[in-house]
This record gives structure tokens, sequence and C-alpha cells, in this order.
């Protein structure tokens, strides 16, 4: 009873205000608008002069929310340059988040010069403490030799333990080194398995490539019916070579196959592992 009166009592507030605003004239809707702005303005200036203080006696998470607040330009005028003190600050006090963001400022030359050492020094920091972007950026970093020398090994062994903490786009690539044989030993099965376990979660290359995998039997049974269903959905997701390949694969099957191909893709909710 008592949450139906507080329904209720909702839905009045509710239909009370849209009466109300219905009869704003546009000078009065204005007026309106400008102080809800004014408002929000005031309370996030009181943020970050709050922020601010708690930041100078050193407190880390404060110090990488002000470096956060120094990006966006939020409460304060946009600097880079103190934003990346403040990460800087947060940083060396062990702040996991604020060492990821500061190898980001290195790694890109915002705030500061462009310096892969830097941004490998903290991004390693980061992985090591078990932040998926930041074991995942390593191993992209390894994989396509930007700012360090190449090395598949390395790029395998971060992108597997991006992967652990369910990194999507690190099962994926996973799923193409042990497709290439890339830093590992050439494995079909361990190539279909990341590229399940990633296109069940979401990415659309993964599902084109274990719909792939399932319509040649590579890594795994033959299998067209779920063939189809996989390119059916990279289809639904905008790959354009699943269409053709999705369509060459219906002209193997039976309009049973099909139609339960189809019911699969229906059901299908991407799943996180």
């Amino acid at each position: 009873m008592r949450r139906f009166m507080t329904l209720l009592l909702a839905l009045a507030c509710a239909f009370s205000f849209s009466f109300a605003w219905a009869e704003l004239s546009p000078e009065e809707y204005d007026k309106m608008m400008k102080q809800a702005k004014k408002d929000h303005e005031t309370s996030v200036v009181k943020y970050y002069k709050d922020i601010k203080a708690k930041a100078k006696m050193g407190h880390p998470d404060a110090q990488f929310k002000l470096g956060k607040l120094y990006v966006d330009g939020r409460g304060v005028k946009k600097n880079d340059k103190r934003a990346v003190k403040w990460y800087r600050h947060a940083a060396v006090q062990g702040h996991t988040a604020a060492q990821f963001q500061l190898a980001e400022m290195y790694h890109y030359g915002n705030g500061t010069k462009q310096d892969y050492d830097e941004a490998i020094k903290w991004y390693r920091m980061a992985a090591e403490d078990d932040d998926g972007r930041a074991q995942f950026t390593l191993g992209n970093l390894y994989y396509t030799g930007e700012g360090v020398k190449q090395d598949y090994k390395r790029a395998l062994r971060w992108f597997e333990r991006a992967a652990e903490s369910n990194h999507i786009e690190a099962q994926g690539l996973l799923g193409e080194m042990y497709m290439k044989g890339l830093g590992a030993s050439k494995s079909m099965s361990k190539a279909f398995e990341w590229h399940r376990m990633a296109a069940e979660a979401g990415y659309i290359d993964s599902q084109y490539k274990i719909g792939k995998m399932y319509y040649e039997g590579v890594g795994t049974r033959k299998d067209n019916v779920r063939a189809n269903m996989w390119l059916s959905i990279a289809a639904a997701n905008g790959d354009l070579e699943a269409v053709n390949l999705r369509d060459k694969v219906a002209e193997e099957m039976s309009t049973e196959e099909i139609a339960q191909a189809q019911r699969m893709v229906v059901e299908f909710k991407p799943i996180r592992h």
C-alpha cells in the first residue's frame, strides 16, 4: 500500500510539473533554463574547489579527480599541463587510474611532450595493478611496434592478462595471434576459443571470424547453422564481409536450418566471460 501511495504521489508531482511547464511563456521558460544552467555551473565550481582543497592535502583520489577536471574543463578552464601535474601527484602514490591517465598524456603528447618511454613506464605500473585498459594498450604497443620494438611474445602476454580481465578487443586480438602463430605456436582451437569469447561479448570482428570458422570447420567442427547465426549477427552489426559469406552459407542450408539459425540470432544476448 505504501509503495502504491508513493507511486501516486510521484505521478501527481510529475503531472503538476508538466502542466506548470506547459503554461510558461517563452520568456519565462528561457529564464528558467538560464537559472538552471547557472545553478549547475555554480555546483560544478564548488565541486572543483572542494576537490582542489583535498588534492592539496595530498589525497591521491582527489588529485586524480582534479586532473580529470582540468582535462574536461569542468568547473575550471581546460588545462592539460595542470592535469599532468595532478595525475603525477596521484600516480606516484600508487593510484592506478591516475597512472593510466598519465601514461595516456605521455602517449599522445597532451599537456606534455610525447614520450613513449614515460608512457610505457606508467602503463606498465597500472597494468601490473590489473588495469585492463593499461594491459591492452601495452599489448597493442608491442603488437604494432608503436614507440617500442615490436615484440609479439610480450604483446601476447599483455593481451592474455587483459583478456582475463574481460577486455573484449584483447580477446579478439588473441584469436588473431593464435590463428596466425604470432607470439606463440599456431593453434586454431585456441584461436576459435578466444574469438568465441569475444564474439559472445559483442566484438564484431570476432563474430565474423567465428562464423567463418564454423563454416569452414577450422578450429571446431563444421556447423552451417551456427555459421549462419554468427554471420547474421556480424552483418546486422555492419560487417559487409559477413553479408556475402552469410548468403553463401545459406545456399547450402535447408529452410528449417535457416529458420533455426534466425531463432538463435533473435535469442542472442551479449555476455561477458
